[in-house]
Order: C-alpha cells, then structure tokens, then sequence
C-alpha cells in the first residue's frame, strides 16, 4: 500500500519537478518504507511473548510511519522547490502545499483535488484575462470602423430610429416588389450613397496579378458586396495598391473557410454573384468588368486616390519632362505595353501588344477631336528604347523616364485622355483619367481563349473608342 502511495505521489508531481528528482525522490522513498518494515518485522521476531501486535495496530503503526515520512518529504521537496525556482529551471509555485499525496482518507483526498483544480482554474483565468482583453481591443477597432461607416451613411441616406436604411421609391427600391427580411438590412440606393452599409454578411475575394488585375479585384468586390447589402472584406496589406493608394480599411476577418462564388468568364459581369448565397463568401477568380462597380463609381475614384509620396513623385516627373501645372494644353496619356507580353506562352493564349499603326491612328483621332487645341503627349512603357525609336519622329511626345507602375499610373490618370495598350494595367489609367479613351479592338486575338471570356460591352465602357 505504501509503494502505490509513493507512485500516486511521483504523479502527481510530475508537471513540477525534473525527472531526475523524480527519480532519485521515488527511490529514496521506497528505500524508507522498506527500512521500516525491516525494523518492525525484527522487533517482532525478537520479542514475541513481550509485545503482542495485532493485525489493526500493526496497519496503525504503518500508517503513523508514513504520514511522518510525508510531512518530513514535503518540507523538504518545499525547500528542494524553492531552490530551483531561484534557479529558473521550474516554472513559479505560489503554494506548494497544493501537491497532494495519495492518502487513504477519502475526505482529504477529495480537499486536496479541489484545491487544486482551483488553483488551475485560476492559473486558466488569469491567462485568459490578457487574451480576453487583446480579443476585446480587437473587436472594438472593428465596431469603430463599422459604426463610421453606419455614420457615414446616414449622412447621405435615409435613416430610421433603429439605424437602418429606408427604401426609396424614388429611385426604384420601395414597394411591394421587394421583400426586405428582418435580417436583412434596407437599403436606398441613389448616386452619392456611401459604399458601406449596416450589413449582416461579409463578402471578399483574391487578388491575384499585378497592379492593373488588384484593381480590378478591389473594385469589383466593393460593388458585387455594395448590391449585395455585404461588407466588404480586405486584406489589411494588399501588395501593389495599399503603396499607393489611400483605400478604406476593413475589419479583419478570417475568410479560409468560407464559400467560393465563381464568376464564368473574366470578361463577363457574371449572373452568380446576384444573389450570392445567405453566407459568407470568397469571390471567384478574375472580376474583370465594369458593370460590377458601375454603381459606385464615385466611390471607387475615392478609393483610388494616390497617397501623397505617390503623387508627389509622378508631378516632379512631368514637370522635368516640361508639363507644368498651369498648361493650356491637352494632355493626352499613352501607354505602351510590351515586356510580358512577348512572351510565346502568353501569346498563345491570346495576348498582343499594340503595333506602331495602331498609336499613329489614335493620335490622328485626337487631333480630329481637338483640331484648335495644343495636344501633349506622354508616354509610360516598360519598353522604352521601343517608345524612342518608335515616337522619334514627333515633336510633341514627351517619353517619360522609368518609374514604377504607381507613379506611372498617377501620371496617366492626371491627363485629360488616355491612348491605351492592351491589359488591365492601360484600363485602369484611362477610366481614373475620367476622359476619352482609345483601346486596341484587336485585344485578345479574335477567336483564342482569352477571347471567349471577354464580352467587350461588359468589358470596355460605351463611350471609349475602338481603333
């Protein structure tokens, strides 16, 4: 019996204390109670017709030896304790007297196990107090960033007592012919409406590419979650568009798990995402139309405003090329894109890059356009030995220097118009210029793969030109 209390005991003590203490403590221990039992058997043996021991007072003896033997052993594991705490080689006990010893009375027993499931309670407590209070400080940024949004829209909307948004006939949204649940947040709709709503369901996507494709995600997804009554979700870092644009945070959501919604064609405003499903969800994969953020178009001009260092830079360079604020002259931006898109791989599927033909014509329409008025043009290329040989010949081309996507994109969307390339990236820098836009009709290459995802009135918007 004493040799089970001492291994309950080893046990017990096995989060607290090295295993070679343990070791050495078991050994000691078991070397006692042996001792022991060798001295009473020999006082037995020795004087048999003196001393009369029974059965009951010899368990009595016992079990006055061994509760002598743990006081003696816990004062001096508390002092063994001590030492190596001092020594930083345990983790701080704040009351030792909470290891208990296998005992074979049940009451103790019991007190022991409580004291310390207490004393683990509270040890869980105090460690969820730190990460509560982190936890906390978190949700209360996301409630703040929510409620500006709530605010915001009630400056520019209709708000009810209970903070919600009331439909308006006016502008097609009230009635019977739309069935708003109790869940569902009401929504009106009209030109200067804030982008974010009071919204039960959150919605966001990938963002794949470079420069031209983020843009194309970011604003895709603020108008598909902006008709959907969702908030939109985005990545606290977006690599290639938080360098330079000044975009709206959102509250940090962890999205792994959520449903994927796909769009069938990059070049489509695809029909899956109206109504997405009473969930969660991840937009799928290139959102590469127009039509999707058509609805807040202002809002995302807004949220495409380049931040200060961006700007800044894309103005000294055109001051240097001779471009001064103060011009009476068009401005007209053109951008040549070639790099990757000589690549076979990429050409197979269906990409080109723009001939010279194609720049010569778009500058002729221009002058057409504006036939008494001085036109400037600047160039942004990642080819620019190409854009020297190929502009020699005109007089009013300015070629600009190298610079990064950023700062050459600040520079398009200041011009009054915009001669574009093929990709996303030329896109993007005619529809912030807000102007004319001309684009190459011959991109993707009729009949390839690309083109069978591109419908080009989804695609291009109806007033730019193609050549």
């Amino acid at each position: 019996m004493a040799v089970v209390n001492v291994l309950c005991f080893r046990k017990n003590l096995q989060g607290f204390l090295p295993k070679r203490l343990l070791v050495l403590i078991t050994l000691s221990t078991v070397t006692v109670i042996i001792y022991g039992h060798t001295l009473l058997l020999r006082h037995l043996k020795e004087s048999p017709t003196n001393v009369h021991i029974s059965q009951s007072n010899h368990t009595w003896i016992l079990s006055k030896m061994e509760a002598k033997m743990k006081s003696s052993l816990k004062e001096s594991f508390r002092v063994d304790s001590l030492k190596l705490m001092h020594s930083k080689k345990l983790p701080k006990i704040t009351d030792l007297d909470n290891i208990h010893f296998a005992d074979s009375n049940r009451n103790n027993t019991e007190k022991d196990d409580d004291t310390d499931r207490q004393d683990k309670e509270s040890v869980v407590a105090n460690n969820s107090i730190n990460f509560k209070d982190k936890k906390d400080n978190l949700r209360a940024k996301d409630r703040k960033i929510q409620d500006n949004y709530r605010n915001d829209s009630k400056e520019s909307q209709n708000v009810d007592g209970n903070g919600q948004l009331v439909l308006d006939n006016e502008h097609g949204l009230g009635g019977n012919d739309h069935n708003i649940t109790d869940t569902e947040t009401k929504v009106k709709s009209h030109s200067n409406a804030t982008l974010w709503k009071i919204a039960p369901l959150y919605a966001a996507t990938i963002f794949p590419g470079r420069l031209g494709n983020l843009m194309f995600q970011y604003a895709s997804l603020l108008g598909i979650a902006h008709d959907n009554n969702r908030l939109p979700i985005v990545p606290k870092n977006v690599h290639g568009l938080t360098g330079y644009f000044r975009l709206t945070e959102t509250p940090r959501v962890n999205t792994k798990k959520w449903k994927s919604v796909y769009a069938r064609y990059w070049g489509y405003k695809s029909e899956s995402f109206y109504p997405l499903p009473q969930e969660n969800v991840t937009l799928c994969c290139d959102l590469q139309s127009f039509k999707y953020f058509d609805s807040i178009a202002d809002t995302i001009r807004k949220e495409f405003t380049f931040n200060l260092n961006t700007q800044r830079k894309a103005n000294d360079i055109l001051v240097n090329v001779g471009v001064h604020p103060n011009r009476s002259s068009i401005l007209v931006g053109i951008h040549v894109r070639r790099g990757d898109y000589l690549d076979k791989p990429r050409i197979a599927a269906g990409r080109v890059t723009a001939p010279p033909s194609y720049f010569n014509a778009a500058m002729r329409w221009m002058k057409t356009k504006f036939p008494n008025d001085q036109i400037i043009y600047v160039v942004a290329s990642d080819d620019l030995k190409w854009c020297a040989e190929n502009f020699k010949n005109y007089t009013d081309v300015k070629v600009l220097p190298d610079a990064s996507e950023g700062v050459h994109m600040a520079i398009m969307a200041s011009c009054d118009h915009v001669i574009m390339s093929t990709g996303t990236y030329s896109w993007w820098a005619a529809w912030l210029s807000g102007g004319i836009g001309i684009y190459y009709k011959k991109f993707p290459v009729p009949g390839s793969q690309l083109d069978k995802g591109l419908n080009r009135s989804d695609h291009y918007p109806e007033q730019w030109i193609p050549l």
